[in-house]
């Protein structure tokens, strides 16, 4: 028998130990620096996408999966942010004339922010449990588009 095997379909060595064929795991150094929105993905993936969730552990590719999940969304909030703020004149000005008012504002504009972030992913999610793959981008990107028309449309960003 061989001392080491390499398997295809999932991407992993093998080395012989006695009888058996352990995989060659190696521990990833990368620190997960993910917030709550790798937190929600990673439930997710436990609770309804357990082979992609034990393929990304096995690789080591879980943390940065979950590091570049959480990057994009807390990318996505903080353009909203600028955009909203822009868009209801919040600004430095409004900074100095009057701070509870300004944070008030932001406050506001953070939350929403975040709201509609958070309603983009659970579409993505929801639409990749139900959908069929092909047709789940078109669905998305339908219905980001109606929600991004919804909110300018009703002057919310």
């Amino acid at each position: 028998m061989k001392k080491q095997i390499y398997d295809e379909k999932n991407g992993l060595s093998y080395t012989l130990h006695g009888d058996y064929y352990l995989p060659d795991l190696e521990l990833n150094e990368e620190e997960p620096v993910y917030g709550k929105y790798g937190i929600m993905r990673k439930q997710f993936l436990k609770e309804h996408r357990s082979a992609k969730y034990q393929y990304l552990v096995l690789t080591g590719k879980l943390t940065e999966y979950l590091n570049q999940v959480d990057k994009e969304a807390r990318e996505k909030v903080e353009m909203l942010v600028e955009q909203m703020a822009e868009r209801w004149g919040v600004t430095e000005e409004l900074k100095t004339q009057n701070q509870m008012e300004w944070v008030r504002r932001m406050n506001n504009i953070k939350a929403n922010a975040e709201e509609i972030v958070f309603n983009l992913l659970l579409i993505e999610l929801i639409t990749s449990l139900f959908l069929p793959s092909t047709n789940a981008f078109t669905y998305l990107f339908a219905t980001k588009s109606f929600i991004l028309c919804y909110l300018f449309k009703n002057n919310i960003c």
